[in-house]
């Protein structure tokens, strides 16, 4: 009865366009969100007005008008809909010049070719023909809309509202106009039979099929037929050394030629090693909980990949980029599938990351970075498993003490994959400098340039989501292309060498193994000389890299600054609440092995440590963390995320239990602060200092926009657009030869009261700042800063701990992050004359210069490329700036303080 309803339904549509002229429907956006997608026509629509089931986003927009003498005219779309990712049928309201025509109905879960119509009545009628699906098994087709001509004669403009059913499923219309549209593209690959450089044509063919269709090039002629609609063709049509402009000709009937100008490039035979992995992103696209079980799913499906292949030339090897998921696995495995995985470890086709999990490195304490490799330990123990790699994806940028902790605990290599999005201006998401700068950049990382311990460093110059998206059906067609620009791209920086690192994860984050890889390849380099494709390891490939160019390679020290523990920071309390419990923790443990009793409780201090580490595990909350932070799936994620750190704290008061005769000892400060502080004054309208008197002079800079320890806050991206503190009430409660003693009490949005106490300890030349306030919840976009506005004269600037300090720009390699940096213990500015310390212990994020800028440029924040020398810093409090967060928004109580002492220079 259903296929006999949708016939029927369909059959008033066929009627009508029997007497009805057909028209491309799309003409111009009126308002709408866009999106870029994929479509049937692929690059030749590419971007759609999106609506969702949710009642509050309308796409509207304007078709041609119609002046023919038909009484029905039909308007011809390019329509996708969510289901296969759909739970039910929605619904779809489509007006016409603001009166409405129909409902849409979308039907949930179709699996092969499908139609749909609706809307019988005079007004009008609709029609839907599935033809394609993308990877997600969500559909894409045509649709049609036939109304009467005289609706539309003098004003044409199409709205289409989801019904709000709580839904994110979705509908879209792509901005794209019907007409002839040709591609001609070039490529890097050589092809075996013809040793002929391959020629790929696109067409989007208006015309019916099927259509004659004539290439000629400088050096060939091809000849053949076209369908209608989309077109892929690719023909041998130039000698490998063949370069510079040619133009090529594209005939087809009544003399309609179009002509394209093309470029090529030199070929290199790059060989690009694949590196197949899944990234683990722990919550995101899915629950935490189902996260393990995808991961499980993938080492199983790897293990039998790797078991069953007959493929001895192109053997599959799998990466484990987190530890993580071993450890899930293993607590799951049978005893048959323990002894499978270690043998396919020690055979090399399962390959581990010494990393547990991809950690916000700057985020973490020296030792804390130790804690990731703990498990790592703990399999070549007990299996035998030698890990030489660290893998980390994702993230951009990583800290020194990140970079150290691999050399000290001898890990060799460390491969890096970026997050990777070709669209964006920077080629990721809030990645700055490091894909620009460091993609295919190699080198040795050592703590100083004397050490004979080092790191090889390589960047995949396409992250690892170069291949996400990607329906089987596509796969070579896109490869082809991606790897054919990956290699124009590496030619045109002069890249040096063969080898070339290709990380690949299928489909999207927690991909799937792709058992189909070995077979991939064996056809790819049958089908092409160059470039070849082979399945790799990192060990492999960085041992084979190290000894063909290893004497070349340049060496450096200092960090690649990072980029994303700003993220955090949009659950902050929380975070100041990991923060201290990893210093207390180290104390612990110091304290513990001291006593002797350590061995008798290390169970407990791992489960400590890795339910730390799980906090600062780099994926934020929900994908829908900002657009639905009330949904299930938003707050499911949180409330498991908080969970670790929950957790931590559980285990931490068992251990504090377990030493009860031994106090909390609080970290030394080797600082010696020689250069007395003798007085401070408030400024009565905002509440910041005015003045810091040390050494005689005053050390608050007079020009600055804001005051000494003064909150400054932001409502909105813009930092131009600062909220400064307002009902200002400033209370002396001690002035002694010993303290001084000043409370200020301010207001600001979101922040109703906050407490500030000023504290001089006279003696000790330490003046402290204390903040204590109830923050209430703000979902617009919002953040809070402290300034530090410095009167020092050609100031540099120091961060980090005694024994691990960088200096701010000379020792941040290209592609750092100079918005801000993130110090584990206290930053230093110094001018010819003294030095300034300033310690946040439960903070760890200072924007150097001036307060972050979110504002977008093509969507995209522009981050700093470069760091002068500056006087002003900013304490980063809090947040919710990412369009993903573990929370939309933050609220409780915060208590937090800052201390600044001097020291004269020598």
């Amino acid at each position: 009865m259903k296929y006999i309803f949708f016939i029927w339904m369909a059959f008033p549509l066929y009627s009508t366009a029997q007497t009805a002229d057909t028209l491309n429907g799309f003409q111009q956006k009126i308002k709408g969100e866009e999106i870029t997608y994929f479509s049937p026509l692929h690059q030749f629509a590419k971007i759609a007005l999106l609506t969702r089931a949710n009642g509050v986003m309308p796409i509207s927009w304007q078709s041609p008008l119609y002046h023919g003498d038909k009484k029905f005219v039909t308007y011809q779309f390019l329509m996708g809909h969510s289901t296969g990712t759909s739970t039910g049928d929605r619904y779809f309201e489509v007006q016409l010049n603001d009166q409405k025509l129909f409902t849409i109905t979308t039907p949930m879960q179709k699996k092969r070719s499908y139609f749909f119509g609706g809307g019988d009545n005079q007004d009008g009628t609709f029609f839907f023909e599935q033809e394609s699906f993308d990877i997600n098994g969500d559909g894409f087709g045509k649709l049609y809309i036939t109304v009467p001509a005289g609706l539309v004669k003098n004003k044409a403009e199409f709205t289409i509202n989801g019904q709000n059913q709580n839904s994110r499923d979705w509908l879209m219309i792509f901005m794209y106009q019907k007409g002839l549209k040709i591609i001609a593209e070039p490529t890097n690959l050589v092809t075996r039979k013809e040793n002929k450089r391959q020629l790929n044509i696109f067409v989007d063919n208006p015309y019916p099929s099927p259509t004659p269709f004539i290439v000629k090039t400088k050096t060939a002629t091809f000849t053949t037929n076209l369908q209608s609609g989309y077109n892929k063709l690719h023909f041998p049509a130039y000698l490998p050394g063949f370069t510079g402009k040619d133009t090529i000709q594209c005939i087809l009937p009544e003399n309609n030629t179009v002509n394209i100008a093309v470029n090529l490039s030199p070929i290199r035979n790059y060989i690009f090693h694949i590196i197949h992995h899944s990234h683990n992103d722990i919550g995101y696209s899915h629950l935490q909980s189902e996260v393990e079980q995808i991961q499980n799913r993938n080492i199983r499906d790897a293990i039998r990949w790797i078991t069953n292949s007959k493929n001895t030339t192109h053997k599959p090897i799998w990466h484990i980029e987190s530890l993580w998921a071993v450890e899930n696995f293993l607590r799951t495995a049978s005893p048959n599938e323990e002894k499978q995985f270690a043998l396919a470890v020690k055979k090399g086709q399962l390959v581990l990351s010494a990393n547990y999990a991809n950690i916000l490195t700057g985020l973490c304490q020296p030792e804390e970075l130790h804690w990731v490799l703990a498990f790592a330990k703990q399999l070549k123990k007990k299996y035998g498993l030698q890990i030489n790699n660290a893998m980390i994806t994702d993230i951009p940028g990583i800290s020194r003490s990140g970079l150290l902790s691999y050399v000290e605990n001898n890990i060799p290599y460390l491969s890096l994959g970026p997050n990777y999005v070709e669209s964006l201006p920077d080629k990721g998401d809030r990645v700055g400098g490091v894909i620009k700068e460091q993609g295919d950049e190699i080198f040795y990382w050592k703590p100083d340039l004397a050490s004979k311990k080092k790191l090889l460093v390589w960047t995949a110059g396409r992250g690892y989501s170069m291949f996400h998206g990607i329906a089987d059906s596509e796969k070579q067609a896109s490869w082809e292309k991606r790897i054919s620009e990956y290699c124009n791209a590496l030619t045109e920086k002069k890249y040096p060498y063969n080898m070339v690192q290709l990380r690949y994860t299928k489909n999207a984050d927690n991909g799937p193994v792709d058992t189909l890889l070995s077979g991939f390849v064996e056809n790819w380099n049958k089908q092409y000389t160059t470039p070849q494709l082979k399945i790799a390891s990192v060990d492999e490939l960085f041992h084979e890299f190290d000894q063909k160019h290893g004497k070349s390679l340049p060496v450096f020290t200092g960090e690649i600054s990072p980029y994303w523990e700003d993220g955090a920071y949009s659950t902050a309390l929380e975070e100041m609440k990991n923060r201290e419990l990893v210093l207390n923790t180290i104390e612990l443990e110091k304290r513990a092995k001291a006593s002797g009793k350590y061995a008798k409780h290390k169970a407990v201090f791992y489960l400590l440590q890795k339910n730390i580490l799980l906090f600062h595990e780099h994926t934020w909350g929900a994908w829908c963390s900002i657009s639905d932070p009330e949904i299930a799936f938003t707050t499911e994620q949180w409330k498991i995320k908080k969970q670790f750190l929950d957790s931590a704290v559980y285990y931490y008061t068992q251990l504090e239990a377990a030493f009860p005769d031994l106090p909390n000892q609080k970290q030394p400060n080797n600082y010696i602060s020689n250069l007395p502080i003798t007085n401070f004054t408030i400024d009565s309208l905002h509440g910041g200092l005015v003045s810091i008197i040390a050494g005689g002079s005053n050390i608050v800079s007079e020009t600055g926009t804001f005051q000494f320890f003064e909150p400054v806050y932001v409502l909105g991206i813009n930092p131009a657009k600062t909220i400064r503190p307002k009902q200002v009430e400033i209370t002396t409660t001690e002035n002694t030869p010993f303290q001084k003693i000043i409370k200020v009490k301010l207001a600001l949005p979101s922040i109703p009261s906050c407490t500030v106490t000023y504290t001089l300890y006279k003696k000790e030349n330490r003046l402290t700042c204390h903040y204590s306030f109830e923050k209430i919840m703000e979902k617009d976009k919002e953040s809070l800063h402290i300034a530090f506005p410095f009167n020092f004269n050609n100031p540099y600037l120091a961060y980090g701990k005694d024994t691990n300090r960088l200096m701010y720009n000379s020792d941040q390699l290209a592609g750092s992050n100079r918005d801000f940096i993130c110090v584990e213990k206290d930053i230093r500015i110094s001018d010819d004359k003294i030095t300034a310390l300033v310690s946040s212990p439960l903070l760890c994020l200072y924007e150097v210069g001036s307060i972050i800028d979110e504002n977008k440029i093509n969507g995209s924040k522009v981050w700093k490329n470069t760091g002068g020398k500056t006087s002003s810093l900013f304490l980063y409090v809090f947040n919710n700036y990412w369009h993903t967060n573990y929370k939309a928004y933050q609220e409780g109580h915060f208590d937090f303080g800052i201390e600044l002492t001097f020291r004269k220079n020598k």
